[in-house]
C-alpha cells in the first residue's frame, strides 16, 4: 500500500479484510471437520 501513516481507514480495512478472512478459514474448516464426507 502507497500510503501508509499509521492507522486510517486503510488499516482498517485491511484489519477487517483479514479478520473476515480468519473468520471463513475456521469457518471453511469447521464444516470441512464436521460434514460427513
Amino acid at each position: 500500500m502507497p500510503w501508509r501513516n499509521g492507522s486510517g481507514p486503510e488499516a482498517a480495512t485491511v484489519l477487517g479484510a483479514v479478520a473476515l478472512a480468519v473468520l471463513a478459514l475456521s469457518a471453511a474448516a469447521i464444516v470441512g471437520a464436521v460434514w460427513p464426507s
